[in-house]
């Protein structure tokens, strides 16, 4: 349906955009779903590291595809969710982000003597390590943050965040959809969990730069 309507779907993104500038709790999110898009960006072209015209890093470091390949795509990913009024999927994303970088950060740190990343991170995932305990290990921050996306936004026995959403019944399966003000604790708690895990990713990744890069490494 909205195939055939695509001015339909912009018209949407629009009028939320509005909502989130209209309400201060809205608008805090929205800067926090603004800032990660463009902490990736910043991590794209991270000027702290040494130029790599050959692309090398990618192929020795982890945490260089995962801010490539993970970051980057997520970030945009949940900029355009949250604009489109599809909350659940920016909270699934986002635990997506917090596992991702507590596996690519240990898997480079861990195997420092092995020389291409997907090497590193199949030993890492042959240990057979929880990702629980990583991502509490990366950071005391991920801990409560981790448990209440998993257990409220992503396990199938705990959807009752999502049901309720859509039980209100101004919210339909659809997306993209209006965002109201009955959304807006829920919103509140995404733009929360955003600001913590852009702290955990600028301190792991100050981390990393520290602990495992060098230009010796490559």
């Amino acid at each position: 349906m909205l195939a055939n309507q695509p001015n339909l779907v912009k018209v949407i993104m629009e009028d939320n955009v509005s909502f989130f500038q209209s309400h201060p709790t809205a608008k805090e999110t929205l800067k926090e779903v603004e800032g990660l898009l463009q902490d990736a960006l910043k991590y794209i072209g991270w000027k702290e590291l040494p130029e790599d015209p050959s692309g090398q890093y990618a192929v020795n470091f982890a945490v260089i595809n995962f801010i490539h390949f993970v970051l980057l795509p997520l970030s945009c990913a949940i900029s355009f969710d949250f604009l489109g009024g599809n909350l659940p999927a920016c909270f699934m994303q986002l635990r997506v982000l917090i596992e991702q970088l507590a596996k690519c950060f240990f898997a480079d740190l861990n195997y420092q003597d092995l020389n291409l990343a997907l090497d590193k991170i199949e030993h890492l995932e042959a240990k057979g390590r929880g990702i629980t305990r990583m991502v509490t290990k990366l950071n005391p921050a991920n801990e409560t943050l981790y448990k209440v996306l998993s257990n409220d936004w992503v396990h199938l026995k705990h959807l009752k965040p999502i049901v309720k959403i859509f039980e209100r019944g101004d919210v339909q399966m659809l997306v993209p959809v209006p965002c109201s003000e009955n959304e807006l604790p829920e919103i509140q708690e995404l733009g929360r969990a955003i600001h913590i895990y852009r702290f955990v990713l600028a301190d792991t990744l100050q981390k990393w730069k520290t602990r495992v890069f060098s230009r010796d490494s490559v």
